[in-house]
């Protein structure tokens, strides 16, 4: 057998690697031995010597006792999103469903995440938040038995992160695990249909002819979500700024369509990230790129917008996939901060959106559908937000009862 010891700044042991036929073992120390996890070989090299991850795990060292040591109450269920720094926003959506249950919450999530603040207007939740530094933390805690038997279930709440690391495959033993996939093809792909017939896995979206269980998450926080319709009427997008995502040609040629119509009553707001856009002269004034916002700052932006953008394009390929497979993002924010969506008649139906509680368009004629916007009255604006509140409430409803059903799955 061959030791290998890595020391930081050359004065103690930090990690000590041991090698044994195709396993690789690491004990992470801190005066006290801490914890250890098995991988496979062929991955040591890209996934252990890595600066950050030594670094991490070292900075991680007392998140154990702490998690360890803390009081952990009956019924109590442990919520894990491995991401670096996404997907954060559906956890305050998570913490309210189950607290509806009368379940109490811990959540153990990346600290570059808490940073973002998702769960920042969520005083009124009962959660408790434990930070860490490395998503192989995260796993190392979840495969000590001594802490995953002290909660009724934990959650991990992104399947296939988007590090590419797909979580439930590092844990030694699923028992008592239940997953979220943000995409169906991670069943397949990674042949997971025996955990989908044990109610161990949900979808976020309720597309048609879905047969697994769903559970969308859209609360954001106690936030007043009633608003009046404002006399300059703003629209805001948020997403990645990919072709894959969203087609921006579409709002930008809008936009401008609009103010050569004679619209100048109008702002549109994009909130994004993994990409630029740059604004023409001739529109500059009423398009605004924010960039990547923390959460607090997008949610105040939300408040003060009338509507929300999907900008998904039924001619593309990519897009198509969020009618069946794929969630799209903005609709958990149309749902959670009840702001009517312009979408096109291709997806709304998969969300189940119609005329009442969205303004809907065909063929990419998302002129016709900014220019309803902008001339609809304030009372039908506000029969709609009310309509997409009534849609909200039944999906809750659906969504409570498929946690159930996953929580009492032994």
């Amino acid at each position: 057998m061959k030791k290998i010891k890595v020391y930081l700044f050359g004065l103690i042991p930090i990690l000590k690697i041991k090698k044994f036929k195709n396993k690789v073992k690491v004990y992470l120390f801190n005066c006290i031995l801490i914890y250890k996890y098995t991988i496979k070989k062929n991955e040591f090299e890209k996934t252990l010597l890595e600066p950050h991850d030594i670094i991490g795990l070292a900075s991680d060292a007392n998140l154990y006792t702490q998690i360890a040591e803390e009081k952990v109450k009956a019924n109590t269920i442990l919520l894990v999103e491995p991401n670096l720094q996404f997907h954060s926003e559906c956890l305050p959506g998570y913490v309210k469903l189950l607290n509806d249950l009368n379940y109490h919450v811990h959540i153990l999530m990346c600290n570059e995440n808490v940073r973002l603040g998702a769960l920042d207007r969520c005083q009124n939740l009962d959660y408790k938040i434990f930070g860490c530094n490395s998503y192989k933390t995260m796993i190392a805690i979840i495969n000590t038995s001594y802490i995953k038997n002290r909660y009724k279930k934990i959650f991990i709440t992104t399947t296939l992160n988007l590090q590419g690391l797909v979580s439930l495959f590092e844990i030694n033993d699923t028992t008592n695990i239940n997953c979220v996939v943000h995409s169906k093809k991670t069943i397949e792909e990674f042949s997971l249909q025996k955990l989908v017939e044990e109610n161990r896995i949900c979808v976020l979206s309720y597309f048609k002819n879905n047969s697994m269980l769903t559970v969308n998450p859209h609360y954001y926080g106690n936030m007043n979500m009633k608003h009046e319709k404002n006399d300059i009427v703003e629209f805001i997008t948020v997403g990645r700024i990919q072709k894959d995502v969203k087609n921006y040609n579409i709002l930008t040629n809008t936009v401008r369509r609009l103010l050569n119509s004679g619209y100048k009553n109008f702002k549109v707001n994009i909130v994004g990230w993994f990409g630029e856009i740059d604004i023409d002269e001739d529109i500059k004034d009423n398009v605004v790129f924010w960039g990547k916002l923390s959460f607090p700052q997008m949610y105040d932006l939300l408040l003060k917008n009338d509507y929300i953008l999907s900008l998904l394009d039924e001619e593309n390929k990519a897009h198509i996939l969020y009618t069946s497979d794929l969630a799209t993002g903005s609709n958990q924010l149309v749902l959670g901060f009840k702001r009517p969506y312009l979408i096109n008649k291709t997806f709304a139906e998969a969300y189940r959106y119609n005329d009442t509680n969205a303004i809907i368009y065909e063929k990419n004629d998302l002129f016709s559908a900014m220019e309803k916007a902008i001339n609809l009255k304030k009372e039908d604006y506000s029969n709609m937000q009310d309509q997409i509140d009534k849609l909200a409430k039944e999906l809750d409803e659906i969504s409570k009862n498929n946690l159930k059903v996953m929580i009492n799955n032994d």
